[in-house]
């Protein structure tokens, strides 16, 4: 089934722009045709997806870019607006500074105001002291500069899901 509505026609993963178009409906004459037709948002999402890999593979090379990529599923989950937050926690207790044997970790839903630093973006940037992202972190080419330029000074252990394995569910 094919529909126009808000002047565009979404089929499979193209999206094709009319110019002042009714809302129409029409269904194929041969009922065994079943095409499925893709949202919008998820047509966005392969563009994005798209546009990913290519700034990757633009600032890395070979298996670097496939771990560079495994690692922003694994961080934000391709998810630009992703904010995560740091707590230290003692004995199940929060605290909002470091504490002698406190361990920082991932805050706890509703401890967010106790964190001492915010993860940002696709790459999760840290940043110590802060309690919000700044915008320039949601820019998509920012973001994969400033893996490139961390991956040059410290290869890939700022990232957690590096450290620990965790990428390696994302590699393709």
């Amino acid at each position: 089934m094919y529909s126009f509505a808000d002047e565009k026609l979404t089929y499979e993963s193209e999206v094709v722009v009319k110019e002042s178009v009714e809302l129409v409906s029409i269904t194929p004459k041969e009922s065994s045709v079943v095409r499925k037709i893709t949202p919008e948002s998820e047509v966005k999402a392969k563009v994005v997806q798209s546009t990913v890999k290519q700034l990757i593979d633009k600032h890395f090379d070979g298996e670097d870019a496939k771990v560079a990529y495994a690692i922003i599923k694994a961080e934000s989950g391709k998810n630009i607006r992703a904010t995560g937050y740091n707590c230290y926690y003692k004995d199940g207790v929060v605290h909002s500074e470091r504490v002698q044997g406190a361990r920082s970790t991932h805050c706890k839903k509703g401890h967010e105001q106790y964190a001492w630093s915010v993860d940002c973006s696709y790459i999760q940037r840290n940043f110590p002291g802060k309690k919000e992202c700044p915008e320039y972190t949601f820019d998509l080419e920012w973001n994969i500069k400033e893996m490139k330029k961390l991956h040059q000074e410290r290869g890939w252990k700022p990232w957690v899901t590096y450290t620990s394995g965790k990428y390696l569910a994302y590699m393709e």
